[in-house]
């Protein structure tokens, strides 16, 4: 009886988390992950934090949460995605020809590779053919998540090419279908921004800034471009 109640303490604490996870509360998440020593679990949440802190350019943010992933998971089952991530921090710390030369040698399975080809492509000034990669990438996609970063980067590489209302279009998908993540919206505030609707964009990175439910990478972006518009 004692182990059964075990079990099913255990389950009810990842059900919790899951939903937690699902609703992106996600420090509370990971939290019960870590109590019910689930480490797939805290590392799923740990790259959401990560890929945030990158696109929000907070270097040191970001090597703390590779240093904790690494802890958790180690580096030989996800080699490819670390050299990925190590490569877009590089950027983010300025260092452009090494970020570029590491997202071109990453190797892993074709959602990861045209990913990180896409990425170099994104940083070497060519938005339209990171986005064909980019599109290559949600095609190869094994999972809901994988397919959502690799749409997100789509976005972003489409804004990028000057394609502003397919990238709105799909800033505005992104964010129905994922109404918990912060980054699809300030997707649409830059979207909304280069079509000159300030005002939305205003609203939209205000409510994002002063957001408790926003990550801190979030928050800091949607301060950082409400600045910018002022």
């Amino acid at each position: 009886m004692t182990v059964l109640m075990a079990v099913v303490l255990f389950c009810g604490i990842l059900d919790d988390a899951r939903e937690l996870e699902t609703a992106g509360r996600l420090w509370e998440a990971g939290a019960l992950y870590e109590q019910a020593g689930s480490a797939a679990g805290e590392c799923r949440v740990l790259c959401t934090f990560l890929e945030e802190a990158l696109y929000a350019g907070h270097s040191g943010r970001a090597q703390m949460l590779l240093c904790d992933l690494e802890r958790i998971a180690g580096t030989d089952s996800l080699r490819g995605e670390f050299d990925y991530w190590y490569a877009r921090l590089a950027w983010t710390a300025g260092l452009d020809s090494m970020a570029i030369a590491g997202l071109e040698s990453v190797q892993g399975d074709p959602w990861l590779v045209h990913r990180a080809r896409g990425t170099a492509l994104l940083y070497r000034g060519l938005p339209g053919d990171a986005a064909s990669e980019f599109a290559e990438a949600i095609e190869c996609a094994t999972t809901v998540r994988r397919s959502y970063y690799a749409a997100l980067d789509l976005s972003f590489a489409t804004l990028s090419a000057g394609l502003d209302d397919d990238a709105m279009a799909q800033a505005e998908f992104l964010a129905r279908a994922f109404p918990s993540e912060g980054l699809p919206r300030i997707q649409e505030a830059l979207c909304s921004w280069r079509a000159g609707g300030t005002s939305r964009s205003a609203l939209l990175l205000d409510s994002l800034a002063g957001s408790p439910e926003a990550s801190i990478a979030v928050r800091d972006m949607a301060r950082r471009l409400l600045e910018d518009l002022e």
